[in-house]
């Protein structure tokens, strides 16, 4: 199944080596939400899904895989864990790739899935061929409708600018 156009892979890989836009170092800012997540479920795992510079895992009292296809230390694929975590990664995703990627996840995620979702665009930096790394720009409302198609039911909650999802998969 084909997550991520190798060419897309190569932008995304540069702009993770930047060192002066951030790219893929917040993850961290969601530690407490999903440590309160994972006690719900009684998760003793977490799959980090595009960790970027994997600050999540930093944040965590517990273990925590890390994936992202765009950083070598992290591509390899990773194998099934209580819950998956993919925070500020499916607004980033190639629209044409996003199904591949909401089934992949469903596929890994035991218990539960935990995401966050920008649903406006990146003001703060670009890709090196001059597009916006936000790919797929829409609102709380479709992003509620585009994943409970794949996900089934979810619980979701509008933020400004962003949306955060739950999964739990264990009650349905």
């Amino acid at each position: 199944m084909k997550l991520i156009s190798e060419e897309y892979r190569q932008l995304n890989a540069e702009l993770h080596q930047r060192s002066d836009v951030g790219y893929g170092g917040k993850g961290y800012r969601h530690a407490s939400d999903v440590r309160k997540f994972a006690d719900r479920l009684s998760a003793r795992t977490v799959l980090d899904y595009g960790c970027g510079k994997a600050t999540l895992s930093e944040h965590l009292a517990m273990k925590v895989i890390n994936y992202d296809p765009a950083i070598e230390e992290f591509a390899s694929p990773p194998d099934q864990q209580d819950i998956v975590v993919c925070t500020d990664v499916l607004e980033h995703i190639e629209p044409d790739l996003l199904q591949n990627v909401l089934r992949h996840i469903d596929g890994l995620a035991i218990s539960g899935i935990f995401a966050v979702i920008a649903t406006r665009p990146d003001g703060s930096k670009l890709l090196a061929d001059g597009s916006n790394p936000h790919k797929i720009i829409k609102p709380a409302r479709w992003w509620g409708e585009t994943l409970a198609s794949v996900w089934g039911r979810l619980s979701l909650i509008e933020r400004k600018g962003e949306v955060q999802v739950t999964v739990d998969k264990v009650l349905g």
